[in-house]
């Protein structure tokens, strides 16, 4: 288990990312990414649930006009660019 100071840190994260992405973003508050750089594109969405786990860096790039999905409790490894 992660030190819970993460936790508190990462809810802070998903505060400022459904900001900047205002509309094209849906995200749960329990999150464990460390590392995430997120794009989203010209009439894109990217829907991510709730209790998802990341180890190191982690992209995450929606292009123009699509839509993706994350489902609850997913785990990303090391350098994966979904």
């Amino acid at each position: 288990m992660k030190n819970p100071l993460v936790y508190f840190r990462n809810f802070f994260r998903v505060i400022f990312l459904k900001i900047r992405f205002t509309g094209k973003l849906k995200m749960g508050w329990i999150q464990s990414l460390d590392f995430v750089k997120i794009e989203i594109g010209r009439n894109s969405k990217l829907e991510i649930g709730s209790y998802n786990q990341g180890r190191g860096n982690l992209y995450i790039g929606v292009f123009d006009n699509a839509k993706l999905k994350i489902a609850d409790h997913c785990f990303f490894n090391i350098n994966l660019n979904p």
